[in-house]
């Protein structure tokens, strides 16, 4: 058996037309996924994604591999540790109580969101927060920097929600299918290009930190290992999607709108070697690498992407 890649009219089909009508049974998922099929399936039956995925790409609703059950208790756990950190510290003038700090923490947040300051909070979290200016003031490198990683990650979790929202409420509408479907021109260019701007902006940062090494750029430990993890990350995806390209037998005038993964699958098919066996593994490790991600961020620098927005609304002061 076969998967054909053009339909009556000899129009190309996508692997997202292929529709299997049980995937709740293992034997009958090992129909399609053993060595040597002719479908386009890696040897090794795969977990579903996990909504903790939804930051990169469009992911279901579903916690997946105990992987990132595992990522998100501890993730879960960096947070009350940073929540319980933060309420030692003194909260109105209230230095004991912890249910007292909490009280009066949440009644100035609430009175600051339903006050006419939240206009002018919203204008700094806009401000400073989605453009960065705070950054640019201080180095205009290091806010390119962060805007090819920042806003790459905030663009690919925009078009992530909005797919799942999409396949929520028109699941067979034609938009919906299109974002759906990975091989489709937009989402497959909009992802590597993306992954591109990723990448290339972790390496920019790497080169500034050991390399060029201006006096103004710190090197700490935690820096460099987000750094690391979110480089290998994406270096992971781009490895996988080579992969899934030569494994799922695409044809090429699809498999061309993800130019770097088109790139990679190439490089893979001069090299004879069991890439439908190898896939899996390589799934796993990418998997790995971002539940590690999403257990490290409560713990290290990363954590002001949560932290930064509830001390301007906390600390806010007009003018």
């Amino acid at each position: 058996m076969k998967l054909s890649h053009t339909n009556a009219k000899q129009a190309t089909i996508s692997l997202a037309e292929h529709k299997v009508t049980d995937v709740s049974r293992e034997e009958f998922c090992v129909k399609c996924h053993a060595s040597n099929n002719q479908v386009g399936a890696p040897t090794m039956v795969l977990p579903s994604k996990s909504f903790v995925c939804i930051a990169c790409h469009y992911s279901p609703m579903r916690m997946g591999s105990p992987v990132f059950i595992l990522a998100m208790m501890v993730a879960l756990m960096g947070i009350v540790g940073t929540v319980v950190f933060w309420f030692r510290a003194s909260v109105q003038g209230e230095a004991t109580s912890v249910h007292r700090k909490f009280q009066l923490g949440s009644e100035v947040v609430w009175s600051k969101i339903f006050s006419r300051e939240i206009f002018s909070i919203l204008k700094t979290v806009f401000f400073d927060i989605l453009l960065q200016r705070r950054i640019l003031a201080n180095s205009v490198s290091r806010w390119l920097i962060h805007s090819l990683i920042f806003y790459s990650f905030f663009a690919r979790f925009a078009l992530s929600f909005l797919t799942l929202f999409l396949q929520k409420f028109s699941p067979e509408g034609e938009l919906t299918l299109a974002l759906v479907n990975k091989d489709s021109p937009f989402v497959a260019t909009f992802n590597d290009l993306t992954g591109v701007f990723i990448l290339a902006g972790v390496i920019w940062a790497m080169i500034r930190r050991f390399i060029t090494k201006p006096e103004y750029v710190s090197t700490e430990e935690q820096d460099t290992l987000a750094l690391v993890i979110i480089g290998l990350v994406t270096l992971s995806g781009f490895i996988l999607e080579g992969m899934r390209l030569l494994v799922g037998q695409i044809p090429a005038q699809v498999a061309l709108s993800a130019f770097a993964g088109y790139v990679v699958s190439k490089l893979f098919s001069l090299v004879n070697l069991g890439w439908q066996s190898i896939y899996g593994y390589v799934w796993y490790t990418h998997a790995l690498l971002w539940a590690l991600f999403i257990a490290y961020l409560p713990f290290g620098k990363l954590k002001h992407i949560f932290t930064t927005p509830l001390s301007l609304l906390l600390n806010y002061k007009k003018g």
